[in-house]
């Protein structure tokens, strides 16, 4: 981009734009071995190694953390992880 003042001087400056890769994110699972949503899949977060995943229960008590370690295209928690 070039822009000029009223008074003549001229300013030149770029930028970057990066698209980052979308990440899909279930809003609920229901980790209770039955079969049904047990598993929790975040698609696309590979992309991002030091993405902060936390999961909240019910209550809105931090259920799970992790940090830095997705390193695979789906990230699966289930209850047999916890």
């Amino acid at each position: 981009m070039v822009a000029t003042s009223s008074g003549g001087c001229v300013v030149e400056d770029s930028i970057k734009i990066i698209v980052f890769a979308n990440v899909y994110i279930p809003d609920a699972f229901t980790p209770n071995n039955d079969g049904q949503n047990d598993v929790w899949l975040l698609r696309g977060l590979e992309e991002y190694p030091e993405a902060e995943v936390t999961i909240f229960d019910r209550w809105g008590s931090p259920f799970i953390t992790t940090k830095g370690s997705i390193t695979s295209p789906l990230m699966v928690i289930s209850i047999t992880n916890l």
